[in-house]
């Protein structure tokens, strides 16, 4: 499956709820500048796992970094996005339960 473009910041669908009726997952590569703005997913928790690079992630009203080998878990309902401050490419696995639909 080739990867969705949103702005530079690159999407690619990993397993949707088609192959997991529990899970579905994506890998997300932020370009230096790529943003994932604030939202809410009203049903699913987020997991988000860092594979490289490093960023700045925001969880309702607090930000901290985020980089190479941490892991978040979002609960349903609260609000958080992402961004790339650095000079490298920062790339993430993302896993939400339930699945996206």
């Amino acid at each position: 499956m080739s990867p969705t473009h949103l702005g530079r910041t690159q999407f690619k669908s990993l397993i949707t709820a088609a192959d997991n009726p529990h899970a579905s997952a994506a890998m997300v590569k932020f370009p230096t500048g790529g943003v994932i703005g604030l939202h809410v997913h009203e049903k699913e928790t987020e997991t988000i796992y860092c594979l490289a690079g490093e960023g700045v992630f925001t969880v309702e009203d607090r930000e901290f970094p985020f980089s190479t080998g941490q892991i978040i878990a979002v609960p349903a309902g609260m609000e958080h996005g992402l961004r790339n401050e650095s000079n490298e490419d920062l790339i993430i696995l993302t896993f939400f339960t339930p699945p996206l639909s």
